[in-house]
C-alpha cells in the first residue's frame, strides 16, 4: 500500500479527545481505539478531518473521517469484520453493493463517531455521473426520483458521491458547485423553500450561496428530503460566521490541527429536524483540495464533451503505428492511467495527436516528445499539473517540457 502521509496516530488519538471535549461531544476511549485499530494504515496515511456540529448537546456528535482515493481497499469489509458496523437487511446495504458493481469508484471515505463506530461510507466517483443513473439504480430511496423536476430545475444533473449513513438509514447525493457564482442567495432560497423547509435569513443565505458542496439527504422510510446541506471551505478561521453560535467560535478557535495552516469547512444545513452548522476542521490540511479537485473533475468532463464533439468511441490499433525506442510502452502506460470512463475517447485523441506532429516534423516514427507534448495539449488546465506529476512518477524526464 502506497499512502501518501505518515501521520502519528498517538497525536491523532489525543487530538481526537481534545476536539470532543471542546465540542462537548461524548466519546468512548474504547470506540476510539477499535476505530483506529481497524483502519489505522487510513487515519495514519490518508486525508483526515474532524467533524462537529451545532445541534444541542444532546444529539452532538465527533466524527472523525478519512478519504482515501489512491490504496484499493473495502471499508465496509473493514468495518464489518471489526464489528464497527452490523450487517442487516436494510437496502442500504444493498445499495452499497450496487454502487461497488456499477459505479467506476475512485476512493472511498469512512465517518466514525468516537462514542459508537462507523457510521457513513462515501463511495467517490472516477468522474461525476448522470443523476439519471441514480434515478435507475434499484436500492436507492424512492424518494430521489420523485425530485426529478426539482433537479431539473436547479441544473443538478450530475452528481459526484454517495454518502452512505448506516446509524440513520439515509443516502446523501453530493453535487460539486462549479461556479458558486450561479448559485445567489435569492435561488439557494428557492432551493430551500421548494423542499419544504424553513428558509432562513437572508446573512445565512450569503454564507449558503458560497458553497463548494451541495447535498441532499433521502430516507428509504420518507417522500421528503430530509436535509439539504451547503459545504463552505476556508483558509482563513475568521471568515467562519463564528457570530452564528458559540460552539462555532470555540471550535475553529482550538481545534486540533496536523497540518500547519488551519483550514476549515463549515456547512449550514437546513433540516426537518432543525437547523444547524456544521464545523470541520481539516486536520492534514488537504481535504479541501480534494474538494476543490472534484470540482476540477467536472470542468475536465465539459472539457472533453467539447474536444469530442461528434465524435464515437473506437478501438485503437496499435499494429501499423510506428514508434520510436519503445515509446509504445509509455503510450500503453499512460492511457493506463487515465479513468475507464474516458479512456475510450482520450486513447486515440492522444495517439492521432502524437502521429501528427511525428508527421508535421517528418519523422520516422512517434517519439517520446510527440506523445508527451500531445498529452499536455488535450489535458485540460486543471488537470495538466496532476498529468505532469504522473509522467514523472513513469520516469519521463519533464523538464525537457515544461
Amino acid at each position: 500500500m502506497n499512502f501518501k502521509y505518515n501521520t502519528d496516530i498517538e497525536k491523532m488519538h489525543y487530538d481526537i479527545i481534545k476536539a470532543a471535549k471542546l465540542a462537548d461531544a461524548p466519546y468512548n476511549e474504547d470506540i476510539i481505539q477499535r476505530i483506529l485499530k481497524a483502519y489505522k494504515d487510513f487515519f495514519r496515511g490518508s486525508v483526515v478531518t474532524f467533524v462537529t456540529s451545532t445541534k444541542p448537546k444532546n444529539k452532538r456528535t465527533l466524527s472523525i473521517r478519512y478519504v482515501e482515493i489512491d490504496v484499493k481497499h473495502d471499508p465496509y469489509e473493514i468495518a464489518i469484520s471489526n464489528n464497527l458496523l452490523k450487517q442487516e437487511k436494510h437496502l442500504i446495504h444493498h445499495l452499497l453493493t450496487e454502487i461497488k458493481s456499477n459505479y467506476p469508484i475512485m476512493g472511498y471515505g469512512v465517518d466514525a463517531d468516537v462514542n459508537y463506530g462507523v457510521t457513513k461510507i462515501w463511495s467517490f466517483f472516477q468522474i461525476p455521473q448522470p443523476l439519471e443513473k441514480a434515478f435507475k439504480t434499484p436500492a436507492v430511496p424512492e424518494s430521489i426520483q420523485k425530485f426529478t423536476d426539482y433537479f431539473k430545475k436547479y441544473d443538478l444533473d450530475v452528481f459526484h458521491l454517495f454518502a452512505l449513513d448506516f446509524r440513520n438509514k439515509t443516502a446523501n447525493v453530493y453535487f460539486m458547485v462549479k461556479d458558486p457564482k450561479a448559485n445567489p442567495a435569492d435561488k439557494v432560497a428557492n432551493m430551500i423553500s421548494d423542499l419544504g423547509l424553513k428558509v432562513p435569513s437572508q446573512e445565512i443565505l450569503e454564507h449558503c450561496s458560497k458553497a463548494l458542496t451541495i447535498y441532499l439527504t433521502f430516507a428509504w422510510e420518507s417522500s421528503m428530503v430530509d436535509r439539504i446541506c451547503f459545504g463552505t471551505a476556508v483558509d482563513d478561521p475568521s471568515l467562519i460566521p463564528t457570530h452564528l453560535d458559540p460552539l462555532l467560535k470555540k471550535y475553529s478557535q482550538n481545534a486540533p490541527f496536523q497540518s500547519k495552516n488551519r483550514l476549515f469547512i463549515y456547512s449550514i444545513t437546513p433540516s426537518r429536524s432543525g437547523d444547524y452548522i456544521k464545523i470541520e476542521n481539516d486536520y492534514m490540511g488537504e481535504m479541501i483540495n480534494l474538494m476543490k479537485s472534484g470540482i476540477q473533475a467536472e470542468v475536465w468532463m465539459d472539457d472533453l464533451k467539447k474536444q469530442r464533439e461528434n465524435v464515437q468511441p473506437k478501438t485503437v490499433e496499435l499494429s501499423g503505428v510506428k514508434w520510436v525506442d519503445g515509446v509504445s510502452i509509455l503510450f500503453e502506460k499512460i492511457t493506463d492511467d487515465i479513468p475507464e470512463t474516458f479512456r475510450s475517447f482520450v486513447k486515440p485523441m492522444l495517439l492521432e495527436t502524437a502521429e501528427k506532429k511525428s508527421q508535421i516534423r517528418n519523422g520516422n516514427g512517434i517519439t517520446e516528445s510527440d506523445l508527451i507534448t500531445a498529452l499536455l495539449e488535450i489535458t485540460p488546465e486543471p488537470f495538466k499539473p496532476d498529468a505532469i506529476n504522473n509522467l514523472k512518477k513513469l520516469g519521463v524526464d519533464m523538464q525537457k517540457y515544461i
